[in-house]
């Protein structure tokens, strides 16, 4: 597109963390190179993937350079590790298994254009199983702890170009480089799972603007690397959703949200029951709380870093069990001329 030029003045650093995703990797390539806004480096992580699984060097996109790890290190820090070699003014992140549209990027940093004061946009993901549905438009939050994907699931309709969801889903998003440096990328205590809702609770506590991008366009398979619904998800998901609660959520809501975390757990924990997977949320539980002091230690700094008033924190997230139930679209309207800096 026209604008693509004009744009590329904003460098940027594309990321992609690959674990058992050797059967993504050339549409992968062909989306990546087919980008009308071109990064200024590539970063392919092979997180340790077990032998015909590992990302074969062939298949990598045009210029990329491989970051080749023989364990699986963890989602969250195999993106810090990466990030950190980076010295782009942004850095974007895509899974393997999401296959952004031509003018993905472009359309993400138009918005970072439009939005000045954003730390993270967020891009719109369509189900690869059904592409007349959403995968996900960012990620909502109930004050009880439980995140969702939001709209996973619903009908694709009519979006507008932005909105506002309480953190951008890490599969595709851009974060400012230097808002991620400052608050320290992904907690990699977590090692994969909710490891993006934590960085975007943080980005809203210390007074950061999040976006969505709904023209900026994935299609996304969802479960690629952790193979869909598992004992493996279930566990590090419970155990997560309640860090990033405890570590987060500001006193005194902490407290008076409690019963809502508890029917939140509880939820959780049926939800788990159905599939099978009793055990491996009670695990995540019974992990998250002998884990709970370092995490206690961590919520101090973090309260001590905030910025943003209570009621602007609050105002991000949902207060309905049924939005979270019915995976409701979780956003809200955002206007470029709130960001405009020049006024």
């Amino acid at each position: 597109m026209a604008e693509a030029a004009a744009l590329g003045r904003r460098s940027v650093g594309l990321v992609i963390v690959a674990y058992k995703s050797a059967r993504f990797a050339e549409r992968l390539k062909r989306a990546v190179d087919a980008q009308t806004l071109r990064p200024d480096r590539i970063l392919v992580v092979e997180n340790g993937s077990p032998g015909a699984e590992r990302i074969d060097p062939a298949h990598l996109p045009d210029g990329a350079e491989l970051i080749p790890l023989e364990n699986n290190i963890g989602f969250a820090a195999a993106n810090n590790l990466a990030a950190a070699r980076l010295d782009t003014e942004w850095v974007a992140l895509l899974n393997p298994d999401a296959f952004p549209d031509p003018d993905w990027l472009e359309r993400l940093i138009a918005a970072s254009d439009a939005f000045p004061l954003a730390a993270a946009i967020g891009s719109l993901q369509i189900s690869a199983s059904d592409p007349a549905r959403i995968d996900g438009a960012g990620d909502g939050y109930f004050i009880g702890g439980a995140p969702w994907r939001g709209g996973h699931g619903h009908a694709l309709g009519h979006l507008p170009r932005y909105g506002e969801a309480f953190s951008p889903c890490a599969a595709a998003a851009l974060y400012r480089r230097a808002d991620w440096s400052a608050l320290g990328g992904f907690d990699e205590r977590f090692f994969c799972y909710c490891e993006d809702v934590d960085l975007g609770f943080r980005l809203r506590l210390a007074g950061r603007a999040i976006v969505q991008a709904l023209d900026a366009r994935v299609v996304h398979v969802g479960g690629g690397s952790s193979e869909g619904r598992s004992t493996f998800t279930t566990y590090h998901n419970v155990r997560n959703m309640i860090w990033t609660h405890a570590k987060n959520m500001p006193a005194p809501a902490l407290w008076l949200c409690l019963p809502a975390q508890a029917c939140a757990v509880l939820a959780a924990l049926v939800r788990a029951a159905a599939r099978g997977e009793t055990l491996a949320a009670l695990r995540g539980v019974r992990d998250a709380v002998s884990g709970m002091g370092p995490i206690l230690e961590t919520r101090r700094a973090v309260q001590a870093g905030r910025v943003a008033p209570l009621k602007e924190i609050l105002r991000a997230m949902s207060w309905s069990p049924w939005a979270l139930a019915r995976k409701a679209l979780a956003l809200r309207p955002v206007s470029p001329s709130a960001h405009d800096t020049t006024s």
